[in-house]
């Protein structure tokens, strides 16, 4: 792929019906899509759901442009161009779903249609705010600034098992019912 990172993808479905492209949100991989990937390929779609760069069986580089949104677009566009797919309707949820409208914004010419599931459009904005500004305005953020100490990834790998396991197990509770 150009983009020079290697990428994993799950696709499903019939290789000449219209393409979906699906993007999952944090802390998440393809696997978040997997009952929709049957559903929507069962329908005759050709349904491709990626690992975003960073997550899963995805790369995940040191350079922190790489993971930017217009980059990340870039890279779903390279994976496009590798299917030989012209155009997708783009699917997105949590933080895939603000994604899939920057994707709108850089590629609209590549798009049949954007779904974001949870993410209202938000323009993109000329001026930079800060991580407090961001959080005092959606205070559903606040994991962030948690995230972004210094000191926090060294309490994570101290603790990584209960980390993840609160996180599966929600999943798993899910599931069950």
């Amino acid at each position: 792929m150009t983009c020079g990172l290697r990428y994993h993808y799950v696709e499903e479905g019939d290789p000449k019906g219209e393409p979906l492209l699906l993007v999952h949100g944090f802390p998440d991989i393809w696997y978040g899509w997997r009952y929709q990937i049957k559903f929507l390929a069962n329908l005759g779609y050709r349904v491709i759901a990626v690992d975003c760069v960073g997550y899963g069986q995805t790369h995940s580089p040191m350079e922190l442009h790489t993971f930017g949104m217009k980059s990340v677009c870039t890279h779903l566009i390279g994976i496009m161009d590798a299917l030989n797919i012209p155009k997708v309707t783009i699917i997105g949820h949590d933080w895939g779903g603000a994604l899939v409208w920057r994707f709108g914004l850089y590629y609209p010419n590549r798009l049949h249609g954007i779904i974001s599931i949870c993410t209202p459009y938000n323009p993109p904005s000329s001026q930079y705010r800060s991580l407090e500004e961001i959080v005092k305005a959606v205070p559903e953020f606040e994991y962030q600034l948690s995230l972004a100490d210094p000191s926090t990834a060294d309490k994570l790998d101290t603790m990584a098992e209960n980390f993840l396991g609160d996180i599966l197990k929600t999943e798993v509770n899910i599931h069950e019912k």
